[in-house]
């Protein structure tokens, strides 16, 4: 137990930079879960109330304002050419929560196609 101690006391500035980072990281990447659910809201308006959109044009829409906005923090983990495949998965989670209100994978896997 003596050596525990030891080792938490002389890597204790170590420990406790790794554990602000990683609370960092948690609240960049929340940050950047609501910006992109926001987004896929705005465009579903634009594609209600003004324009003809679609799936893909929706998604692109989504794209191309998200990565400018996104945290720096978020873009370190996340590159530009992985982006689609997280907002794809934000979109079918947020459509697994509406469809029963409840978190349980039922909503039929609807992949946005061309």
């Amino acid at each position: 137990m003596e050596m525990v101690t030891g080792f938490i006391y002389d890597w204790r500035y170590v420990i406790i930079a790794l554990v602000m980072i990683g609370l960092l990281a948690g609240l960049q990447w929340q940050r950047a879960k609501g910006l992109l659910y926001k987004l896929m809201l705005e465009a579903q308006k634009i594609a209600q109330n003004e324009l003809e959109m679609h799936g893909k044009d929706k998604m692109l829409y989504v794209l191309e304002k998200a990565y400018a906005r996104l945290p720096l923090g978020v873009k370190f983990f996340i590159k530009e050419d992985k982006l689609e495949d997280v907002v794809q998965e934000l979109y079918e989670t947020a459509q697994d929560i509406l469809d029963d209100g409840k978190l349980n994978q039922s909503f039929v896997d609807e992949t946005i196609e061309e």
